[in-house]
């Protein structure tokens, strides 16, 4: 379970009791997204439609992926990723009048609650928040 509402850590007693609450409201399809977030990828700034279905949530999708742009959907945050090579490609955080804004804002707009939109990019300090919401391959575990 990877999404940021659910770390014992970073959520307070009320935010806890939010997340219950939430959680007996949502559509399971919501839930499913609260709990297990949604990795996709986009070719650029301008197409507002992911490149391919949900990606896994493990680092080797970052490496294999076309693009390197990405949105992290955790239904109640919307974190978008550049990877160095996207950043130096396309203008970050993505402009206000952009197609891939227009993606963020329609998810926006179809929520029962407003998700939290985080900017983060690889080689910057917000790169760790986005990186703790992916899991390892479990060969990848087995081998450190």
């Amino acid at each position: 379970l990877r999404g940021r509402l659910l770390d014992p850590v970073l959520v307070s007693r009320d935010e806890r009791a939010f997340v219950a609450h939430l959680c007996d409201s949502l559509a399971p399809d919501a839930l499913c997204t609260m709990l297990y977030p949604r990795l996709h990828t986009f070719a650029s700034t301008d197409i507002n439609t992911p490149m391919e279905d949900v990606l896994p949530l493990c680092r080797e999708s970052l490496g294999q992926a076309i693009s390197g742009i990405f949105v992290l959907d955790s239904y109640t945050e919307l974190t978008i990723f550049y990877t160095k090579a996207a950043k130096g490609k396309f203008q970050f955080p993505p402009p206000p009048d952009c197609a891939l804004r227009e993606y963020i804002q329609s998810i926006k707009q179809s929520r029962a609650i407003c998700p939290h939109v985080v900017h983060a990019a690889e080689g910057e300090a917000s790169e760790g928040e986005f990186m703790a919401r992916l899991m390892e391959e479990a060969s990848q575990a087995a081998a450190t």
